[in-house]
């Protein structure tokens, strides 16, 4: 069953609808209104009129639900923001805190989304548009008054992408400035390989050539405005019944208050152009303001590339007549209404969330309570029976590990037993004589000690801690409490800010300098593989030297250096080292010595 959808463009001289009709896989625009607003003579907005000028706008219209708008980019605040990561999660879960002193107002006071508008393998360079809670609220109750509530409200200039496809121009490499003359603002959006790269609003637009000819003629707002319409021409003509000073005169003021407008036009252009590496080569240019003859020429040679005018009432599927003006102030309204249904890059900013969040949303979840709470039983039992299943397994793990237990005691105990706890204790007792030794003198646990140990030595600029002098296969005891300044003499992770101040001045001065930071630790039976960060080169080489003085790691290689810069960190070296673990096993000679004292101990 084919879905109305509506793109309702909300502009500050008049209201544009867009029409489609959507099915599963196709779309077609049946209809688009348009319905201007009054103003009073001063050239403002009459207080009220706006609700009565949507609901007129969509009069006929019974299903409004699916409907999209735009926030007008004149109550956007817009940032864009630079990160070292393109994933959307961890964007999300940072994005408050890189807004928070960016914007004029605190992040608590807005409603904000982003947009990615360039991905790369350094990170992601994102647009943040946000508005303000409060006239969210009265803008939706607005909305609400005129007998609609939109699904989605986002910003205006992303709208236009959704229309780069359907403009019949013929493909192209290049990036494609789209430039929408309106009433009060001129919004300018650059997309480039379907996404938009650049955005802005310029707080100008038609309302400026009508107050010029208001002020410079000494009419009232509504006589300019006919004035502008019927009146003048910009393209070297002029109108039927005015005199050629006096339609002289009226072109000047036109073009007088147009420069401004096509300066900062050309500047976004220029700006984007030094950013991204690329110029736009083509533009489409189209609004309300460009209806008057001339205005698209003067658009174009102001930027010097060829322009186009959109004919989206010519596109294959639409089914709409329409005249050439009224294709002029069509694509916005097309564009939202694209954006509602899904067919084109940007879905990702919509303002309706939080408290705003679209209140038919959560109604639908309740009208579906019933499919949703099997849909819930079903996933609990799937769930319980594969935890069944996962301990049906584990007991069988269990029952074989016990059995490995009994015969790894029996063979090294002599008594094979099942209790864990009465083994361990036993086997990791210090032997009496060299011969009970149960386990090889450098243990995973060993070695990750005195790895830890080397970066805490060299962070505080003293010796090695906890490193006593012993000759390759001799006993390994663990470090004193007194030496190490630990509460647990056998934590090596124990916040080093704990420990007894024992360096003096020099040496709390010389530990400033070297800071290691060890960020992965593998460790087999024969090598480490040791991943880490430090400030300097000099912090890594004493690292590496303070290794090498353990006997038991007989190789210290490090790999290239990759200098890395984030937060606080300015240039710091992140390094890979890796360590070769093998004890030297006592001499011969070494053995008959221990052996005959220990006799001669015992003769005694």
């Amino acid at each position: 069953m084919a879905q109305t959808v509506i793109g309702l463009d909300i502009g500050t001289w008049s209201v544009k609808a867009a029409v489609l009709e959507s099915g599963l896989r196709s779309f077609s625009l049946v209809d688009f209104r348009e319905h201007h607003v009054p103003r009073d003579p001063t050239g403002e907005a009459i207080p009220g009129d706006l609700p009565a000028a949507i609901d007129a706008t969509l009069k006929g219209l019974v299903d409004r639900s699916a409907l999209a708008t735009a926030a007008p980019g004149r109550r956007v605040l817009t940032r864009e923001i630079e990160l070292p990561f393109a994933d959307d999660k961890r964007i999300q879960s940072v994005l408050a805190f890189q807004l928070d002193g960016q914007l004029p107002k605190s992040v608590d006071e807005l409603v904000y989304d982003y947009y990615v508008l360039q991905r790369t393998e350094e990170g992601a360079k994102i647009l943040c548009p946000a508005v303000e809670r409060r006239w969210l609220a009265e803008y939706l109750g607005e909305l609400q008054q005129a007998g609609t509530d939109p699904r989605i409200v986002t910003l205006d200039t992303l709208a236009y992408a959704h229309i780069v496809n359907h403009l019949g121009l013929p493909p192209s490499d290049e990036p494609l400035a789209l430039v929408d003359v309106g009433h009060t603002t001129t919004s300018v959006a650059i997309v480039h390989g379907g996404h938009v790269q650049s955005v802005r609003t310029i707080a100008r637009g038609g309302h400026t050539l009508t107050l010029a000819l208001m002020n410079g003629l000494g009419l009232d707002y509504g006589q300019a405005e006919h004035l502008k319409h019927d009146g003048v021409r910009l393209d070297g003509f002029t109108p039927d019944g005015v005199a050629p000073a006096e339609h002289a005169r009226r072109v000047a003021l036109v073009e007088g208050a147009l420069q401004p407008i096509l300066r900062d036009i050309r500047m976004t252009l220029h700006a984007h152009a030094n950013r991204f590496g690329h110029r736009a080569t083509r533009a489409v240019v189209f609004g309300g303001s460009t209806r008057m003859p001339g205005v698209l020429e003067a658009v174009g040679a102001a930027l010097g590339v060829p322009i186009e005018q959109p004919r989206l009432s010519k596109a294959a599927w639409s089914t709409v007549t329409a005249e050439r003006a009224t294709d002029l102030v069509m694509p916005k309204a097309t564009g939202l209404a694209l954006r509602y249904i899904g067919d084109g890059p940007d879905t990702r900013v919509n303002f309706r969330k939080d408290e705003f969040a679209f209140v038919s949303d959560f109604k639908a979840l309740r009208d579906r309570a019933v499919w949703i709470a099997g849909l819930v039983a079903a996933l609990l039992v799937a769930f319980f029976g594969r935890q069944y299943i996962q301990y049906t397994a584990l007991q069988k793990n269990h029952t074989a590990l016990v059995a490995e237990l009994e015969h790894f005691t029996g063979d090294v105990l002599g008594k094979p037993t099942t209790d864990f706890d009465a083994a361990l204790k036993r086997i990791s007792a210090p032997p009496d004589t060299e011969a009970e030794s149960v386990f090889p003198e450098m243990s995973a646990f060993r070695a990750f000690y005195d790895i830890t140990a080397a970066q805490e030595s060299v962070n505080r600029g003293g010796p090695l801690l906890g490193q006593t002098e012993r000759a390759p296969g001799g006993p390994l005891e663990p470090p004193p409490p007194d030496d190490l300044g630990l509460d647990d003499p056998f934590d090596p992770m124990a916040d080093p800010s704990a420990r007894a101040p024992e360096a003096g001045a020099g040496e709390a001065a010389d530990a400033s300098r070297f800071q290691i930071e060890l960020k992965q630790v593998k460790i087999d039976l024969k090598a480490g593989f040791i991943k880490g960060e430090a400030n300097n080169i000099e912090a890594i080489e004493a690292f590496i030297a303070r290794l090498r003085t353990n006997p038991c790691f007989r190789q210290v290689e490090t790999s290239d250096t990759q200098r890395v810069s984030f937060g606080n960190r300015s240039d710091w070296l992140r390094f890979d080292v890796k360590v070769t673990i093998q004890c030297a096993a006592p001499k011969a000679a070494d053995k008959k010595a221990t052996a005959k004292a220990k006799k001669a101990g015992e003769d005694t």
